[in-house]
């Protein structure tokens, strides 16, 4: 089953992708952000991020990163104007790696 939170970060890539509309999915990643920080997430606070990318499909993009000798975030940032799956991977990378600094920082805090 889907964390709520994952139907967020899935609106926020549409926002990006469909409308190029940064504000639009700076808003849901907040909206994602709140729902883990929520009594809903007993245990691992990044489990609602596993529901985000199905099981089979989870680590493909760090392996294509890995064997073109750069980080995730350098191949996210590399190929995320790429048509098709490959582009669409590289913006969720980079967008799951923003959700994930503000989750960290605000719980730090």
């Amino acid at each position: 089953m889907r964390h709520p939170a994952s139907n967020h970060l899935q609106m926020a890539m549409d926002a990006l992708e469909k409308q190029g509309n940064m504000k639009m999915a700076q808003s849901h990643i907040g909206h994602a952000l709140k729902l883990t920080q929520g009594a809903g997430m007993a245990g691992n606070q990044r489990d609602w991020m596993q529901g985000a990318v199905p099981a089979k499909h989870q680590g493909l993009f760090t392996k294509k990163a890995k064997k073109a000798g750069e980080s995730t975030q350098e191949f996210a940032q590399e190929k995320a104007h790429a048509p098709g799956k490959l582009g669409k991977e590289a913006r969720f990378a980079k967008i799951a790696h923003t959700i994930n600094l503000k989750h960290n920082s605000k719980e730090t805090l």
